[in-house]
């Protein structure tokens, strides 16, 4: 299978030469707007994922989790990688009718800022260890009630940075895999990465367009 940041890179190329207002674009220029593509990328998915308006998850491989120690205020420090929370588990203790010590593992819900006075003031629902809550507040995430001990979090991970690597060869960017790192994101979107680079360095393109490149090079089998 062939390289997919170089497919992006040559697309791009491609449709800035057919629009010739704007012409060839600089790799160093092509790296950070497809850094930022591959972001905004990310943030669209996760929202449509989350609304309900597509059925499977593009971003499963940015998926992780990591156990947390949370303070005796509740809180946890988000890990260095953290972008945006999934999930969250606690381990609950309880004794059942016979008296048995029992576990289970417990959801912790995501709430915003703004509720969280209204929930822990709330006679009807507020946060015990059996229904725990959570919040984020800058690099930590705060949890309700107090004293959890430790969480699971799952979370969506930072992508690495995608980067075109290359040498110059006869004052040309030649296309260098092993000083590159690939896209994170999967085939499917590549023709929306494209469409967000094009965007952004100001090159208009078609669907038209997209869709004839993507159907190309899918018959000679080099994506």
């Amino acid at each position: 299978m062939a390289s997919s940041i170089d497919f992006i890179y040559k697309r791009v190329q491609v449709l800035a030469n057919k629009d010739q207002a704007s012409g060839y674009i600089p790799p160093a220029v092509f790296n950070a707007e497809l850094k930022q593509a591959q972001i905004d990328e990310i943030v669209e998915q996760r929202k449509r994922f989350e609304m309900g308006s597509i059925s499977y998850d593009n971003l499963a491989s940015l998926k992780t989790s990591k156990s947390l120690s949370v303070n005796t205020s509740g809180i946890a420090t988000k890990p260095s990688d953290y972008l945006f929370y999934d999930n969250s588990t606690i381990i609950f203790f309880y004794k059942d009718s016979k008296g048995a010590s029992k576990q289970s593992l417990r959801s912790v819900d995501l709430i915003p800022r703004y509720e969280v006075g209204n929930r822990i003031s709330s006679l009807v629902n507020p946060p015990t260890r059996y229904f725990p809550i959570v919040t984020e507040a800058g690099d930590t995430l705060q949890f309700y009630p107090e004293g959890l001990g430790s969480v699971e979090l799952y979370y969506l991970k930072e992508p690495a940075d995608p980067f075109w690597g290359y040498d110059i060869v006869n004052d040309e960017a030649v296309f260098n895999l092993g000083l590159s790192t690939e896209v994170t994101l999967p085939f499917e979107l590549l023709p929306n990465l494209i469409r967000r680079v094009c965007s952004q360095v100001g090159v208009s393109v078609r669907q038209a367009d997209l869709t004839s490149i993507m159907e190309q090079k899918m018959d000679k089998n080099e994506i």
